[in-house]
């Protein structure tokens, strides 16, 4: 409780501080602005450039994974097809037992 009044005797002092505390950084930021942005361009520039270069070599990254997911998709198809009986059985079911709650919920 000593801690709670404390706290609320000097309000009005942590405010003010904030508030200055907030108004500086605030100056500052502004203040750095104008030097920071070039750089921040610069930095932007630089890496477009970049991934522009390597344009090749990010679309054939991208081409490989994209060839992964197939084969892996194509691998797996023989397991998805045997495993789909019970994956729409399940779902009837689920919508079957939750029909009631399902209506509640609409209305």
């Amino acid at each position: 409780m000593a801690l709670v009044q404390g706290i609320i005797d000097n309000l009005p002092a942590l405010v003010e501080a904030t508030v200055q505390m907030i108004s500086t950084l605030a100056s500052g930021i502004g203040e750095a602005l104008p030097e920071m942005i070039p750089a921040i361009v610069e930095a932007v520039i630089l890496i477009c450039e970049t991934l522009i270069n390597n344009m090749d070599q990010i679309l054939e990254a991208a081409f490989a994974i994209i060839e992964g997911l197939a084969q892996g998709l194509l691998n797996a198809l023989p397991k998805l097809i045997e495993a789909l009986p019970r994956i729409i059985t399940a779902i009837i079911n689920f919508v079957t037992n939750n029909l009631p709650k399902i209506v509640e919920m609409g209305i």
